[in-house]
């Protein structure tokens, strides 16, 4: 109860913080209370979000969030990560990284003057998410939730029902409170913007935005690749990338902050594209708002493998309102302010960089609207009647083709450009070298088999970056270090596509039956499965089997392990499947497990003792379960036996003694009895009856004569050429943009600047092109 009312009490505190520092806007008197009432409200949902940790790990069930998603079984990595894996616990982890950044958010804007402004917005957000916990308050006990259900109050589970078995993975450790930071991250420009709007200081917020800026670009684009990598080891995600709404969701706002990270450096140099500045920051951050909307409402339904269940009526109108109430702060101030951030047009040259960064951003900016659509299409097909599908991934992969295209060959050629104008000779000689880069490229793609031309095209504007980026890596690294991190995240992104246009030309799939011991050729390559063997055993809740592939060539060999599990989870009613991957340099080996069946399995018969029953292969025999009989233990074996008496039409019968040998409680070794020369009979089982002993029942097995029992093994084969370059890509692009972060925020003035100090020659509206000022496009 204390907690539940600490989460109301903060939530209080928040909004009356933002308020607070409001009112500081106009009476510098509010600035100290509102400053400590941050300090509180900081620490406030640091203790809550310690006290559902230690909660999840002292195995508090009767909280029902930490029944729902923990269980005495986890081990501590997974046991933590419950701790944020479900709807409570995510918004919980969220608001913690809200309170945090805000200390040194409120420190930032404190050194530019610009407190009261900042965190007006910033605290206003951070109590959204409060409200958020108020209405899925994570401290909810479970004779609250199932009222009505004669649950007595102070009642206590003895277990949890567990983590979802597709998040055992230890990439939700690292995941989730990434892509969370970078949430987080992605708040900060956004309420640089507003103050910047409401204080009419329409360049200054620009360079006080672009270190935030770069840092939310590269930590959000962190979680995206950690979720592919998590996706790609993991079957029941569709693979690294499946334009699924949830994961769309999040590359949304990515997408957004990555292009006003470029228009702002054309507003640095020109003074220009104010209000596109504004609009794409504004929309990073609805974006945010929109995918929170769309994974905690339930809207999405079945349409995504990765969305919350339906919250409640009551969250869904918050969730609703939030993103409306976001949407409103901004088109007010937007409203307020239009005229004045657009005084007169923008001319850019055609031979400039500022043209060629303004053009790129415009290729980032519709990706996000295009991803945008798809990922809104099940809501929109509801709501005109139509069947609630996600669209599908053709939809993404066709578009983004010549977009990925125009984003890749103008972001490449803007390097190759000075700001305001390029000599066209200068310009050409510069060009030489990657156009022969991407000469070679391409006809390399070729060569290896890519024959689609639009991915040919597409590969050839990769080369195209990436040679420019590469001989500007090579000559420049020294001189300008600042621009380390472009040229790294540019490559990054060439990688990138390459490694995606290779994926997409040349893996392949097939459907391949194994049976145990028996090599079956694929291609050039030889599988022979070898065997499976129980791992996890210390586990009581699940039944894992991890199987051991062989995968061999002239010249190398490989071993494959995919796993295939039952888990109390979905009361064992359907196997999670985990792929086995043999990481190669130029191409993974993939193998995806589907089913697993026994050929020459033996037909059984359950008898109790004094029942008697026909032979399933045979219904003139008839047999009789005489006795059972306990044999001695040798080690850790221990040897069970029953007497049986086998008749048919015959004038005898025969009594046969059926020993087994229980390996363990689960494994057993029958030995197989010879009958005339017909058939096999042997003890497979005992099904011990605890409540009455004598009423135990013996499975016996039967089968032909000289049978051997075989497994088969069924999976999908993969060759996956090309996706380390997908990985390798990836990290370059986050390395990068972390690079260019740091560097811009060395490159900030670090003494506060009082309100009416005069502006920074750097901070001015420059004048350009025929002694035109220009302010916003």
């Amino acid at each position: 109860m204390v907690a539940q009312f600490l989460v109301h009490l903060v939530w209080a505190l928040a909004v009356a913080t933002s308020v607070g520092y409001v009112l500081a806007r106009c009476r510098r008197e509010y600035i100290v209370p509102a400053r400590l009432g941050y300090t509180v409200v900081g620490i406030g949902v640091s203790v809550i979000w310690l006290v559902l940790l230690i909660s999840t790990l002292l195995h508090e069930f009767r909280y029902t969030y930490v029944w729902s998603h923990s269980s005495r079984q986890l081990p501590l990595h997974l046991l933590i990560a419950s701790s944020y894996a479900g709807q409570e616990g995510s918004l919980l982890l969220w608001s913690f990284w809200l309170a945090l950044v805000g200390f040194a958010v409120r420190a930032f804007a404190r050194r530019w003057g610009w407190e009261a402004e900042v965190m007006s917005v910033y605290t206003g957000v951070l109590a959204g998410m409060l409200l958020l916990l108020v209405a899925k308050n994570p401290f909810t006990f479970v004779w609250e939730t199932y009222a009505g259900q004669g649950i007595a109050e102070g009642f206590q589970p003895h277990d949890g029902r567990g983590l979802n078995p597709l998040l055992h993975n230890y990439w939700i450790v690292f995941h989730p409170p990434v892509l969370f930071l970078g949430f987080t991250l992605v708040t900060v420009p956004f309420a640089l913007a507003i103050a910047g709007l409401w204080r009419r200081e329409y360049q200054r917020w620009v360079i006080a935005a672009l270190p935030w800026l770069g840092g939310a670009a590269a930590v959000l684009g962190l979680g995206i690749l950690l979720g592919g990598l998590w996706a790609y080891e993991t079957l029941g995600w569709g693979g690294f990338w499946a334009w699924d709404p949830v994961e769309n969701s999040s590359l949304v706002p990515w997408l957004f902050t990555v292009a006003v990270l470029h228009t702002v450096l054309i507003q640095r140099r020109t003074g220009g594209v104010v209000r596109t500045n504004v609009v794409l920051t504004v929309l990073a951050f609805l974006a945010v708002l929109y995918s929170t909307f769309l994974t905690r409402s339930g809207v999405l339904g079945d349409t995504s493998v990765h969305s919350f269940v339906d919250p409640g009526f009551f969250a869904y109108a918050l969730l609703l309102g939030l993103m409306v109430a976001g949407a409103g702060v901004s088109a007010f101030f937007l409203f307020t302010r239009w005229k004045e951030l657009g005084m007169q047009a923008l001319v850019l040259p055609p031979n400039s960089r500022e043209l060629m960064l303004a053009l790129g951003a415009l290729g980032l900016a519709v990706s996000a609207v295009v991803v945008l659509v798809g990922t809104s299409y099940p809501i929109v097909a509801e709501l005109l009647g139509r069947p609630k599908v996600a669209i599908e991934q053709r939809f993404y992969n066709v578009l983004h083709i010549p977009i990925g295209a125009w984003i890749l060959l103008l972001n490449g050629l803007s390097l190759l450009l000075q700001w305001r104008a390029t000599p066209g000779r200068l310009f050409g000689r510069r060009l030489l070298l990657p156009l022969g880069v991407a000469v070679v490229g391409t006809g390399s793609l070729w060569a290896v088999g890519v024959r689609d031309v639009a991915l040919l095209a597409l590969g050839s504007t990769a080369w195209v970056a990436l040679g420019i980026n590469g001989r500007l890596l090579i000559e420049h690294v020294r001189r300008n270090p600042r621009m380390l991190g472009a040229w790294s995240a540019h490559a990054g992104v060439a990688l990138l596509v390459l490694g995606v246009v290779t994926l997409a030309s040349l893996s392949w799939t097939v459907h391949v039956r194994l049976p145990q011991g028996e090599p079956v050729q694929v291609g050039v390559y030889r599988l022979t499965y070898e065997g499976r063997e129980q791992i996890e055993r210390q586990y009581t809740d699940r039944e894992k089997w991890r199987y051991r592939v062989r995968v061999e060539t002239g010249h190398s060999r490989a071993e494959l392990f995919p796993v295939l599990f039952w888990s109390d989870y979905n009361r064992r009613q359907a196997a999670f499947l985990e792929p086995g991957i043999a990481w190669r340099v130029a191409a993974d080996l993939y193998m995806a497990p589907k089913a697993v069946e026994t050929e020459g399995a033996a037909a059984e018969l359950v008898l109790r003792r004094g029942e008697i029953g026909r032979l399933p292969t045979d219904s003139t025999v008839q047999v009789r379960l005489l006795r059972f009989e306990m044999g001695p233990v040798q080690g850790d074996t221990l040897t069970l036996a029953v007497w049986i008496e086998l008749s048919s039409n015959a004038p005898r019968s025969d009594t046969l003694r059926l020993p087994m040998r229980m390996l363990d409680l689960e494994r057993t070794q029958p030995e197989w009895i010879p009958v005339r020369d017909l058939f096999e009979i042997g003890l497979l089982r005992i099904l011990p009856e605890r409540q009455d002993i004598a009423r135990s029942q013996a499975v016996i097995g039967v089968r032909p004569r000289g049978a051997r029992e075989r497994e088969v093994f069924t999976v999908e084969f993969s060759l996956k050429p090309g996706i380390n370059l997908v990985w390798l890509g990836g990290m370059l692009v986050v390395v990068g943009l972390l690079w260019s972060g740091a560097q811009r925020l060395r490159g900030i003035p670090g003494r506060k600047l009082r309100d009416g100090q005069s502006k920074r020659p750097q901070e001015a509206v420059v004048t350009v092109m025929d002694s035109k000022r220009v302010s916003g496009v």
